[in-house]
Protein backbone atom coordinates (compact mmCIF):
# COMPACT_ATOMS: atom_id res chain seq x y z
CA UNK A 1 0.00 0.00 0.00
CA UNK A 2 1.44 3.41 -0.62
CA UNK A 3 0.45 6.90 1.65
CA UNK A 4 1.35 9.61 0.33
CA UNK A 5 0.97 13.38 1.92
CA UNK A 6 0.49 16.02 -0.67
CA UNK A 7 1.24 19.41 0.35
CA UNK A 8 2.43 22.89 -0.75
CA UNK A 9 5.16 25.53 1.10
CA UNK A 10 3.18 27.69 3.74
CA UNK A 11 0.55 25.41 4.33
CA UNK A 12 -0.34 25.41 8.07
CA UNK A 13 -2.17 22.16 8.37
CA UNK A 14 1.21 19.92 7.10
CA UNK A 15 1.79 18.79 10.41
CA UNK A 16 -1.77 18.21 11.68
CA UNK A 17 -2.28 15.86 8.42
CA UNK A 18 0.99 13.82 9.32
CA UNK A 19 -0.39 12.94 12.25
CA UNK A 20 -4.12 11.61 11.68
CA UNK A 21 -2.26 9.60 8.37
CA UNK A 22 0.36 7.78 11.08
CA UNK A 23 -2.67 7.40 13.28
CA UNK A 24 -5.14 5.84 11.08
CA UNK A 25 -2.08 3.39 9.67
CA UNK A 26 -1.82 2.53 12.64
CA UNK A 27 -5.19 1.72 13.49
CA UNK A 28 -5.67 -0.34 10.20
CA UNK A 29 -2.60 -2.11 11.17
CA UNK A 30 -0.59 -1.09 8.17
CA UNK A 31 3.18 -0.29 8.84
CA UNK A 32 4.21 1.99 5.40
CA UNK A 33 6.49 5.30 5.20
CA UNK A 34 4.81 7.99 4.39
CA UNK A 35 5.46 9.35 1.01
CA UNK A 36 5.66 13.82 1.67
CA UNK A 37 5.10 15.64 -1.92
CA UNK A 38 5.58 19.16 -2.24
CA UNK A 39 2.96 19.62 -5.03
CA UNK A 40 5.12 22.97 -6.35
CA UNK A 41 8.66 21.00 -6.69
CA UNK A 42 10.19 20.01 -10.51
CA UNK A 43 10.48 16.72 -8.81
CA UNK A 44 6.50 16.58 -8.30
CA UNK A 45 4.81 13.92 -10.49
CA UNK A 46 2.93 15.78 -13.17
CA UNK A 47 -1.03 13.48 -11.82
CA UNK A 48 -0.17 14.97 -8.04
CA UNK A 49 0.60 19.31 -9.45
CA UNK A 50 -2.72 19.82 -9.45
CA UNK A 51 -3.54 18.58 -5.54
CA UNK A 52 -4.59 21.11 -2.50
CA UNK A 53 -2.48 21.03 0.74
CA UNK A 54 -3.04 18.86 2.47
CA UNK A 55 -4.02 16.12 0.45
CA UNK A 56 -3.27 12.70 1.51
CA UNK A 57 -3.44 9.95 -0.82
CA UNK A 58 -4.18 6.00 -0.38
CA UNK A 59 -3.06 3.98 -3.31
CA UNK A 60 -4.29 7.08 -5.21
CA UNK A 61 -7.41 7.62 -3.99
CA UNK A 62 -8.27 10.84 -2.56
CA UNK A 63 -9.26 10.46 1.36
CA UNK A 64 -11.70 13.85 0.57
CA UNK A 65 -13.29 11.40 -1.93
CA UNK A 66 -11.88 13.69 -4.97
CA UNK A 67 -12.15 11.89 -8.07
CA UNK A 68 -9.09 13.89 -8.63
CA UNK A 69 -6.92 17.29 -8.23
CA UNK A 70 -9.56 20.11 -7.93
CA UNK A 71 -6.99 22.93 -7.84
CA UNK A 72 -3.41 24.02 -6.18
CA UNK A 73 -5.64 25.84 -3.33
CA UNK A 74 -5.76 25.21 0.79
CA UNK A 75 -8.52 22.14 1.50
CA UNK A 76 -11.53 22.05 3.44
CA UNK A 77 -12.63 18.78 4.37
CA UNK A 78 -16.63 17.43 5.09
CA UNK A 79 -15.25 14.64 7.45
CA UNK A 80 -12.79 16.97 9.34
CA UNK A 81 -10.92 17.16 12.65
CA UNK A 82 -13.23 19.18 15.24
CA UNK A 83 -12.52 22.81 15.02
CA UNK A 84 -10.26 22.24 12.18
CA UNK A 85 -11.74 21.83 8.57
CA UNK A 86 -8.63 21.88 6.93
CA UNK A 87 -7.21 18.13 8.21
CA UNK A 88 -9.47 15.06 7.28
CA UNK A 89 -10.77 13.07 10.36
CA UNK A 90 -8.84 9.42 11.55
CA UNK A 91 -12.05 8.01 10.36
CA UNK A 92 -12.25 9.18 7.41
CA UNK A 93 -8.60 7.85 6.44
CA UNK A 94 -9.20 4.66 7.96
CA UNK A 95 -12.25 4.56 5.60
CA UNK A 96 -10.02 5.09 3.02
CA UNK A 97 -7.51 2.32 4.07
CA UNK A 98 -10.17 -0.54 3.93
CA UNK A 99 -11.86 0.29 0.83
CA UNK A 100 -8.90 -1.23 -0.68
CA UNK A 101 -8.84 -0.46 -4.19
CA UNK A 102 -6.92 2.32 -6.36
CA UNK A 103 -8.51 4.65 -8.74
CA UNK A 104 -7.39 3.14 -11.60
CA UNK A 105 -7.26 7.24 -13.55
CA UNK A 106 -7.05 10.55 -12.35
CA UNK A 107 -9.08 13.18 -14.01
CA UNK A 108 -6.99 15.98 -15.81
CA UNK A 109 -6.48 18.88 -12.66
CA UNK A 110 -8.57 21.65 -13.04
CA UNK A 111 -5.71 23.64 -11.77
CA UNK A 112 -4.07 22.60 -15.20
CA UNK A 113 -6.70 23.13 -17.21
CA UNK A 114 -6.89 26.81 -15.91
CA UNK A 115 -3.46 27.60 -16.38
CA UNK A 116 -3.46 26.35 -19.94
CA UNK A 117 -6.38 28.53 -20.92
CA UNK A 118 -4.47 31.64 -18.77
CA UNK A 119 -1.46 30.55 -20.99
CA UNK A 120 -3.52 30.80 -24.20
CA UNK A 121 -5.52 33.96 -23.41
CA UNK A 122 -2.31 35.60 -22.88
CA UNK A 123 -0.81 34.28 -26.15
CA UNK A 124 -4.04 35.50 -28.24
CA UNK A 125 -3.70 39.19 -26.67
CA UNK A 126 0.18 39.30 -27.62
CA UNK A 127 -0.88 38.04 -30.99
CA UNK A 128 -3.83 40.40 -31.75
CA UNK A 129 -2.11 43.42 -30.16
CA UNK A 130 1.05 42.60 -32.17
CA UNK A 131 -1.44 42.34 -35.32
CA UNK A 132 -3.26 45.57 -34.65
CA UNK A 133 0.35 47.49 -34.46
CA UNK A 134 1.37 46.16 -37.54
CA UNK A 135 0.09 48.46 -39.74
CA UNK A 136 3.43 50.44 -38.15
CA UNK A 137 5.87 47.85 -37.23
CA UNK A 138 5.69 45.38 -40.25
CA UNK A 139 6.21 48.96 -43.02
CA UNK A 140 9.43 50.04 -40.57
CA UNK A 141 10.75 46.60 -40.42
CA UNK A 142 10.65 46.38 -44.36
CA UNK A 143 11.73 49.88 -44.42
CA UNK A 144 15.49 48.77 -42.97
CA UNK A 145 15.27 45.97 -45.66
CA UNK A 146 14.87 48.61 -48.43
CA UNK A 147 11.56 47.50 -49.14
CA UNK A 148 8.21 49.19 -49.10
CA UNK A 149 5.01 47.60 -46.79
CA UNK A 150 2.72 50.99 -47.01
CA UNK A 151 0.48 48.62 -48.51
CA UNK A 152 0.23 46.19 -46.70
CA UNK A 153 -0.29 49.21 -43.80
CA UNK A 154 -2.85 50.54 -45.14
CA UNK A 155 -4.49 47.28 -45.76
CA UNK A 156 -3.83 46.72 -41.79
CA UNK A 157 -5.06 50.04 -40.89
CA UNK A 158 -8.70 49.25 -40.86
CA UNK A 159 -8.47 45.95 -38.87
CA UNK A 160 -6.84 47.94 -35.66
CA UNK A 161 -9.80 48.53 -33.79
CA UNK A 162 -10.67 44.55 -33.81
CA UNK A 163 -7.20 43.88 -33.10
CA UNK A 164 -7.32 45.53 -30.40
CA UNK A 165 -10.58 45.01 -28.91
CA UNK A 166 -9.68 40.87 -29.43
CA UNK A 167 -6.47 41.65 -27.73
CA UNK A 168 -8.56 43.40 -24.99
CA UNK A 169 -10.87 40.42 -24.61
CA UNK A 170 -8.15 37.80 -24.29
CA UNK A 171 -6.45 39.72 -21.59
CA UNK A 172 -9.60 40.02 -19.93
CA UNK A 173 -9.69 36.15 -20.36
CA UNK A 174 -5.96 35.95 -18.32
CA UNK A 175 -7.24 38.11 -15.21
CA UNK A 176 -10.62 35.51 -14.98
CA UNK A 177 -8.22 32.84 -14.96
CA UNK A 178 -5.91 34.43 -12.88
CA UNK A 179 -7.70 36.24 -10.29
CA UNK A 180 -11.72 35.36 -10.71
CA UNK A 181 -12.28 31.82 -11.00
CA UNK A 182 -10.90 30.69 -7.63
CA UNK A 183 -12.26 27.60 -6.25
CA UNK A 184 -14.13 27.57 -2.98
CA UNK A 185 -11.28 25.86 -1.47
CA UNK A 186 -8.64 28.75 -1.59
CA UNK A 187 -9.70 31.13 1.38
CA UNK A 188 -9.72 28.21 3.69
CA UNK A 189 -6.26 29.52 5.40
CA UNK A 190 -4.09 32.52 5.46
CA UNK A 191 -0.67 30.57 3.70
CA UNK A 192 0.95 31.78 1.13
CA UNK A 193 0.35 31.05 -2.52
CA UNK A 194 2.16 28.63 -4.16
CA UNK A 195 5.16 30.07 -6.38
CA UNK A 196 3.62 28.44 -9.63
CA UNK A 197 0.85 30.76 -8.95
CA UNK A 198 2.51 33.74 -8.56
CA UNK A 199 4.25 33.37 -11.31
CA UNK A 200 1.89 32.80 -14.07
CA UNK A 201 -0.07 35.98 -12.70
CA UNK A 202 3.10 37.69 -13.45
CA UNK A 203 3.31 36.19 -15.97
CA UNK A 204 -0.12 37.98 -16.92
CA UNK A 205 1.05 41.04 -15.94
CA UNK A 206 4.00 40.99 -17.91
CA UNK A 207 1.71 40.46 -20.94
CA UNK A 208 -0.73 43.16 -20.15
CA UNK A 209 2.67 45.38 -20.33
CA UNK A 210 3.48 43.97 -23.34
CA UNK A 211 -0.03 44.45 -25.30
CA UNK A 212 -0.31 48.03 -24.10
CA UNK A 213 3.47 48.60 -25.33
CA UNK A 214 2.15 47.02 -28.84
CA UNK A 215 -0.99 48.94 -28.66
CA UNK A 216 0.69 52.26 -28.24
CA UNK A 217 3.43 51.97 -30.25
CA UNK A 218 1.74 53.87 -33.41
CA UNK A 219 0.96 56.49 -31.09
CA UNK A 220 4.69 56.72 -29.38
CA UNK A 221 6.33 56.07 -32.67
CA UNK A 222 4.64 59.21 -34.11
CA UNK A 223 5.87 61.08 -30.97
CA UNK A 224 9.15 60.12 -31.28
CA UNK A 225 9.47 60.69 -35.19
CA UNK A 226 11.53 63.45 -36.65
CA UNK A 227 9.01 65.58 -38.50
CA UNK A 228 11.43 67.85 -40.00
CA UNK A 229 14.96 67.01 -41.59
CA UNK A 230 17.41 68.47 -43.89
CA UNK A 231 17.93 67.85 -47.23
CA UNK A 232 20.53 66.92 -49.82
CA UNK A 233 21.05 70.64 -51.03
CA UNK A 234 22.74 73.40 -49.09
CA UNK A 235 20.69 76.32 -48.75
CA UNK A 236 20.76 79.56 -51.47
CA UNK A 237 18.75 82.02 -50.76
CA UNK A 238 16.74 81.40 -53.99
CA UNK A 239 14.97 78.25 -52.12
CA UNK A 240 11.08 78.29 -52.53
CA UNK A 241 8.21 75.89 -50.49
CA UNK A 242 6.16 73.33 -51.92
CA UNK A 243 3.26 72.29 -49.86
CA UNK A 244 1.91 68.40 -50.77
CA UNK A 245 -1.32 66.88 -49.55
CA UNK A 246 -1.11 63.15 -48.99
CA UNK A 247 -3.11 60.36 -48.36
CA UNK A 248 -2.45 56.79 -47.28
CA UNK A 249 -0.56 57.77 -44.28
CA UNK A 250 -2.23 55.00 -41.83
CA UNK A 251 -0.36 56.14 -38.45
CA UNK A 252 2.11 58.55 -36.86
CA UNK A 253 4.99 56.17 -37.89
CA UNK A 254 4.65 56.87 -41.56
CA UNK A 255 6.03 59.71 -40.94
CA UNK A 256 9.87 59.21 -40.39
CA UNK A 257 9.35 57.32 -43.42
CA UNK A 258 8.16 59.86 -45.71
CA UNK A 259 10.46 62.51 -44.36
CA UNK A 260 13.33 60.16 -45.23
CA UNK A 261 12.10 60.07 -48.93
CA UNK A 262 11.67 63.22 -49.92
CA UNK A 263 15.06 64.77 -47.87
CA UNK A 264 17.15 62.12 -50.19
CA UNK A 265 15.77 63.83 -53.50
CA UNK A 266 18.18 66.17 -55.15
CA UNK A 267 17.28 69.90 -54.96
CA UNK A 268 15.50 69.45 -51.22
CA UNK A 269 16.77 71.88 -48.23
CA UNK A 270 14.43 70.71 -46.05
CA UNK A 271 11.54 68.78 -45.23
CA UNK A 272 8.48 69.12 -42.69
CA UNK A 273 5.57 65.89 -42.25
CA UNK A 274 2.48 66.47 -40.72
CA UNK A 275 0.47 63.70 -40.10
CA UNK A 276 -2.30 65.45 -38.65
CA UNK A 277 -2.88 67.38 -41.49
CA UNK A 278 -1.92 64.79 -44.12
CA UNK A 279 0.63 67.87 -45.36
CA UNK A 280 4.35 67.62 -46.42
CA UNK A 281 5.97 71.16 -46.61
CA UNK A 282 9.08 70.95 -48.44
CA UNK A 283 11.83 73.82 -48.98
CA UNK A 284 13.37 73.45 -52.53
CA UNK A 285 15.98 74.84 -55.25
CA UNK A 286 14.24 75.25 -58.24
CA UNK A 287 17.44 74.57 -60.32
CA UNK A 288 17.41 71.18 -59.15
CA UNK A 289 13.82 69.86 -58.74
CA UNK A 290 10.04 71.32 -58.91
CA UNK A 291 6.79 70.22 -56.46
CA UNK A 292 5.30 67.83 -59.42
CA UNK A 293 8.65 66.00 -59.29
CA UNK A 294 8.36 65.58 -55.33
CA UNK A 295 4.58 64.50 -55.78
CA UNK A 296 5.89 61.85 -58.18
CA UNK A 297 8.19 60.68 -55.59
CA UNK A 298 5.71 60.07 -53.07
CA UNK A 299 3.18 58.68 -55.72
CA UNK A 300 5.96 55.99 -56.45
CA UNK A 301 5.64 54.25 -53.07
CA UNK A 302 3.39 52.03 -52.57
CA UNK A 303 0.32 52.95 -50.56
CA UNK A 304 0.42 56.93 -50.96
CA UNK A 305 -0.89 59.25 -53.11
CA UNK A 306 0.45 63.15 -52.99
CA UNK A 307 -1.11 66.28 -54.76
CA UNK A 308 0.40 69.70 -54.93
CA UNK A 309 -0.89 72.25 -53.02
CA UNK A 310 -1.58 75.54 -54.46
Amino acid sequence: MKAQLVTFPGCPNIDAARGVLSTALAEAGHRVAIEDIDATSDSCPEELRGWGSPTILIDGRDVGGEPGPMGTSCRLYTDSLPGNRGVPSVAAVVATIKAGAPLAKLVTSTNDRTKNASALAMGGALVAALAASACCIVPALLGLLGISGLGFAAALESYRPHFLAIAAGFIGLGFYFAYGRRPAKTDACDCERPTSKRLGKAALWGATVAVAIFAAYPYVAGAMAETKKAGTTQATGTERTALLHITGMTCESCVPHLTETLAKEPGVVEVEVLFAGDKARVIYDPKKTQPKRLAQVINQLDGYRAEVLP
